[in-house]
Formats: structure tokens, C-alpha cells, sequence
């Protein structure tokens, strides 16, 4: 960011100012140092010409003795309001005020510390601080750069909550991966290796003449059709038919009737939607979010009742899931455990966002709202 950025040239009294990275401002705030010394008026005007905040402050007392146009533009105050004024309005944190008093008395130089400022009106920054002793008016002083680095440090946020999100994703990924393994494991190649071995039966029956090979064929028929209900229900995990059959609302209705026949729940089901239908992607995450919450409801909850609230209007798409069971501290759950994750990433991976809120006995609302110019409508 420009406005972070300085490099400075002194040569035969002239003055140049050019940009360069903040990783630079040490030698440059010992080349203000030196002018000061050497020539006040010049440095005060090698002070005033920087393009970020610049602070001389006497050692001590914390008392401003002169501040440059950028300290203006950046904190909202105005230069005449600040001198002979503490410093400690730019900087409100007591205990950071504190440490940097300390390392002042003890002559240390201050190299890119990260502080929390505050504007004039009220708005907070963050500032790459860089600070160290001169003398300025025939007094000890402190030279003070405050880079704005607010923009930064929240791109560097959303960069480590991006990474999170995508790690969250790729263990969600890896655990469908496992259960998917786990079932064709567990499931199908267990009918198939049952139905291969009466077969082989069958064959020796026929052989030596034996009287059973009907029943046995039916056996192994019955095996197959197992086998092919689970691989029905694998594929079901990776894409719901009943969304192309039924459409969304139909799908999530037909989720339920199964819940309600499997798990002995009431669930009452409202919905409105209206205008284009939505993407095949953000169809499937509404109806997987559906499906995490309504397992939420008869694992967890132990609620003999929910509710569930499908609506449209022209900005978006809202699902809401409600049961009266025994409810969470939300703070109290793990960020990363796989049911409240996934409902949370798949709203994310869509634009859109999830809030979760409940309380011990006071039962779960879970709300997901999706934006239409993110997740998207079919031609």
C-alpha cells in the first residue's frame, strides 16, 4: 500500500521522497534522526514530506511536539489539536502504551510492532509501529512512524480463514471418502462376495444333482438385489435423485417423510419458493444442510419434534431448522466437529452464511441463507 511505503534521499540540502517497502523505514527513520540533529529545519521538512504518519513526541512525557500532514489524514485529527497533547489518543491500549514506555526508558528501538490504534472517530486501525530516540527544539525525543497496515493485517485474516475453510473442506472431503470406502467395504462387496460364494454352491449342486439349486438361486438373487439397494443408496450420498425428480422442495419432503418413518419424529415442513429454480450445486448443499440438521435432530437433540422453513425471495434462498430438545452452548462445540462444520463450509462454499444458535434445554435454531447472485439459478 502506497501510503505505507517511503524512501528518502538527502543529498546538498535537496530533498527527494520516493516509495520503496515499509520493510526499509529503520534506516530511513535514522536518516530523519540524523537530519534533526545535524539541521532541525531540515528534517522537520524531511518529516513533514512523508507519505505515512510520523510522530516526535518527547521522551517522558509522551508530549507531541510536532506531527506531519499524514498523521492528519490517517487518525482524523488535526495537527494543532495534537501538540502539547499526549499521544496516548493515537494508541488506546494501556498496556501497549505501557511496553512502549518501558522500552523507551530502557533506550531499546522499536522494529515493526503490530498496535491497535484508533481514529478520531472511533474507528479502529492497526499500525506497523517503528520508533527510536533523537533530539528535536534541544529536548530528548522519540521519532514515531505509524504505518497504517489495517488493510493488510484483514487480508492476511481472510487469507488464514480461507485456508481454514479450505482445510475444513478437505477433511469433510476425506471423511466422505472414508465412509463411501467404509459402506462399499462393509456393504457391497459383502453381498458380492456372499451372492459369488452361493453361486459357486449352486454350480456344485448342479453337478452332483442336487434338489436345492432353486432356493439357492433365489438367495443369491435376493443378495444381489441387496447389493444393488446399497449401491442405490451410495449414489443417493453423492447426488439425491429425488432433487431431479422432485425439485428441492419435493426432495427435502420426501427427506423427511423417510425421517419421520425411520426416526419417529414429527417434523412439520413449510415452504414458498418461488421464481427460477436454483443451481444443481446450491440445490445440493440446501439438501445436504437439511440432512445434517435433521440427523442433528434425532442424534443429538433427542427433541420428538422439529420444524423446517424453505423461502425465497429476489436476493435469496433460507433454510431454517428448528427442534425443541436439549440444545448446546455453541461456544462450548468444537468449530471443527464434522456436522456443524459442514453445514457452516457448505453455506460458505456458496457465498452464503449459517448461523447457529442454541442454548442447554432451550433446543437449536439452525438459519442458512444463500444469495442468489452467488448460488446461482438454472437457464
Amino acid at each position: 500500500m502506497a501510503s505505507n511505503e517511503l524512501t528518502l534521499d538527502i543529498q546538498d540540502d535537496a530533498l527527494r521522497v520516493s516509495t520503496a517497502s515499509v520493510g526499509n523505514v529503520e534506516p530511513q527513520l535514522t536518516a530523519i534522526g540524523q537530519t534533526l540533529q545535524a539541521d532541525e529545519q531540515l528534517g522537520l521538512k524531511v518529516a513533514e514530506a512523508l507519505p505515512v504518519p510520523l510522530l516526535i513526541t518527547r521522551v517522558g512525557e509522551g508530549k507531541v511536539l510536532f506531527a506531519n500532514a499524514a498523521v492528519e489524514q490517517t487518525f482524523g485529527y488535526k495537527r494543532d489539536r495534537l501538540i502539547g497533547r499526549n499521544w496516548s489518543c493515537l494508541i488506546p491500549k494501556l498496556t501497549c502504551r505501557k511496553r512502549l514506555e518501558q522500552m523507551a526508558r530502557q533506550e531499546l528501538r522499536v522494529r515493526g510492532l503490530t498496535v491497535e490504534g484508533r481514529r478520531k472517530d472511533g474507528q479502529q486501525l492497526w499500525l506497523s509501529l517503528w520508533q527510536q530516540r533523537s533530539v528535536c527544539h534541544g529536548v530528548e525525543c522519540l521519532l514515531t512512524i505509524l504505518a497504517d497496515v489495517t488493510e493488510e493485517r484483514r487480508e492476511t485474516k481472510r487469507r488464514e480463514q480461507q485456508e481454514e475453510t479450505l482445510q475444513q473442506l478437505l477433511t469433510l472431503a476425506d471423511r466422505d471418502r472414508e465412509l463411501i470406502a467404509c459402506d462399499i467395504h462393509d456393504g457391497i462387496i459383502q453381498d458380492m462376495t456372499g451372492a459369488l460364494m452361493h453361486l459357486e454352491a449352486v454350480r456344485r449342486g448342479i453337478r452332483s444333482g442336487s434338489t436345492d439349486v432353486d432356493d439357492q438361486l433365489q438367495h443369491v438373487m435376493q443378495i444381489l438385489r441387496n447389493g444393488i439397494n446399497e449401491a442405490r443408496r451410495l449414489i443417493d450420498g453423492v447426488r439425491p435423485p429425488d432433487l431431479d425428480r422432485f425439485g428441492l422442495a419435493g426432495a427435502i419432503q420426501s427427506l423427511i417423510d423417510r425421517t419421520m418413518t425411520a426416526k419417529k419424529v414429527q417434523i412439520q415442513f413449510r415452504h414458498n419458493l418461488r421464481g427460477p429454480r436454483l443451481s444443481e450445486r446450491a440445490e445440493t448443499a440446501l439438501y445436504r444442510i437439511a440432512q445434517e440438521c435433521l440427523n442433528n435432530v434425532w442424534q443429538h437433540s433427542r427433541s420428538s419434534r422439529a420444524a423446517v422453513k424453505l423461502s425465497q425471495n429476489d436476493r435469496g434462498v433460507r433454510l431454517v431448522v428448528r427442534d425443541w430438545g436439549v440444545g448446546f452452548s455453541p461456544q462450548d462445540v468444537s468449530a471443527t466437529r464434522f456436522g456443524l462444520a459442514g453445514i457452516r463450509q457448505r453455506a460458505r462454499l456458496m457465498g452464503g452464511s449459517a448461523l447457529i444458535r442454541s442454548s442447554p434445554s432451550k433446543g437449536c435454531v439452525i438459519s442458512v441463507t444463500l444469495p442468489l447472485d452467488k448460488a446461482g439459478t438454472r437457464s
